[in-house]
């Protein structure tokens, strides 16, 4: 028995809809690793084509059954790529692009500094496929922590050392800059985190005894930073990554003795969506 489906009966508001689908799917997930091993772990998908003029809605359940038989394979662009161009040739309803993302935790086994305690470090980190009319663009998202010292309050506690002989020290901030990248080449996870961590120098750890507590606070008091300068820091470190077309960085200053957060953004300049 042929049953109706209202989704491809004409609409009649006249207006094109620039992405419609489904979001917030959750599913188990691999993904390969710059050593060659993998990595499971949960993945959270978002999955949109657009709908033109003509037609009501479109098949979510095309969507969702594209995603999960593509879930047997290793999750990379390759396979997103391949989820937009099968809903674009099998869409009932003349789609002309797709767009598939997936959110998911990364995690990679570190040691602290000084201890040499390993344990796994986790990262919230995003893969993003657009296909527009034919056109792929492909888009990493990396967000990773690390320290800043106040510059301005360790210049006011040491000047209240030489005027009054008071020891003090400059407040420190938990600092977080979410990357997003375009790429066109393969790019891994680890190589932006380094390349990011390397520039920063103090970062948090996992695992943190005495001896890496006091190492970690010589760092970020030795490299303190403004909101300002973690931007052009790491905006420097990732204009030299030829393999990264354009990016977009935003970091946020978790304050200490502020109420607000000190935010900056910086980007390349080239047309990241």
């Amino acid at each position: 028995m042929k049953l109706p489906t209202y989704r491809n009966e004409d609409d009649d508001t006249g207006l094109p809809i620039q992405k419609v689908g489904i979001r917030g799917v959750r599913a188990p997930i691999k993904l390969n690793t710059k050593e060659g091993g993998t990595v499971n772990v949960v993945g959270t998908f978002s999955v949109y084509c657009d709908l033109s003029e003509a037609f009501k809605g479109v098949s979510m359940s095309l969507m969702q059954r594209r995603l999960f038989e593509s879930l047997a394979k290793h999750v990379s662009t390759e396979v997103l790529i391949d989820i937009t161009q099968q809903l674009i040739e099998e869409s009932e309803h003349q789609a002309k692009s797709a767009y598939v993302k997936v959110k998911f935790p990364y995690y990679i086994h570190v040691k602290s500094p000084k201890s040499n305690k390993e344990a796994p470090k986790v990262y919230d980190c995003a893969l993003e496929v657009t296909n527009i009319e034919g056109k792929i663009r492909k888009y990493l998202t990396v967000t990773i922590q690390y320290i800043a010292t106040c510059p301005c309050s360790l210049e006011l506690a040491r000047h209240l050392y030489r005027t009054t002989g008071k020891e003090s020290g400059g407040h420190q901030q938990r600092g977080k800059v979410e990357i997003t990248i375009e790429f066109d080449k393969r790019v891994w996870i680890e190589d932006i985190i380094q390349q990011i961590e390397t520039s920063i120098k103090a970062i948090p750890y996992p695992i943190v005894r005495k001896e890496d507590e006091q190492h970690i606070c010589y760092l970020a008091r030795k490299y303190p930073l403004f909101v300002e300068e973690a931007s052009r820091q790491i905006g420097l470190s990732l204009s030299t990554n030829e393999d990264i077309l354009d990016f977009v960085a935003v970091c946020n200053h978790e304050e200490s003795i502020h109420q607000s957060n000190a935010v900056a953004v910086i980007r390349k300049g080239a047309d990241l969506q």
